[in-house]
């Protein structure tokens, strides 16, 4: 008999479950219309906003005593444009499809998990499989869309100022965040990968 067969969720790890799989519906269901909102933003071209990047980049502004200059450090802007270059609408389109995509696939995976940790079944090779396209698919799909957020603005400000302004960047990520994202990934996966193993090599001693 195998132990981990007999085991059932109680009814508040049922609750939990469930309550998760509703709030990861939710999500996915948002991102979808604020992802058709972006686009069809994009296709109207009415004031559509993108963010621009300008790293270390010194401004002034008038926030000091009677509107006197203060010096600032510019990082990040968002612009609006009427009326984007082809490549700028779509890379608008698949910084949304990429991100869309990334969430879709992850919250899938995660849904599917969920059912099968309903039934009790927490470790086994398909469970590694979807908590390893989860992962990784996530991954690719986020620096995708950041990538493809970064050339829209660009484009966007190249627009605006006629292709004469330097100093820009088209695409940034994080190393910190993105290295602490893939080892979180790695980790769950060798873990579900190993509570498999341990469960086909225990199955029949119990």
């Amino acid at each position: 008999m195998n132990a981990a067969a007999e085991y059932r969720p109680s009814r508040a790890d049922r609750i939990g479950i469930v309550a998760f799989m509703i709030a990861g519906i939710a999500i996915l269901a948002w991102s979808a219309y604020a992802g058709l909102m972006r686009v069809m933003e994009l296709l109207l071209g009415e004031d559509a906003r993108f963010l621009v990047r300008f790293p270390d980049t010194p401004v002034e502004t008038p926030l000091g005593e009677g509107g006197a200059p203060v010096a600032l450090q510019l990082d990040a802007a968002t612009i609006a444009v009427r009326q984007m270059t082809p490549l700028g609408f779509w890379s608008g389109v698949l910084e949304q499809s990429a991100f869309f995509v990334g969430l879709a696939t992850v919250v899938v995976c995660l849904l599917l998990l969920s059912r099968r940790a309903l039934r009790g079944e927490i470790f086994s090779r398909s469970s590694t499989a979807l908590v390893a396209i989860a992962g990784l698919t996530g991954l690719a799909g986020f620096g995708l869309s950041a990538f493809f957020q970064g050339l829209a603005g660009a484009e966007a400000l190249l627009s605006v100022t006629g292709g004469e302004l330097t100093g820009f960047v088209v695409f940034t990520l994080e190393p910190f965040h993105f290295v602490i994202a893939a080892f979180v990934t790695t980790l769950v996966i060798n873990t579900y990968a190993v509570g498999a193993r341990i469960e086909r090599e225990t199955a029949g001693l119990i």
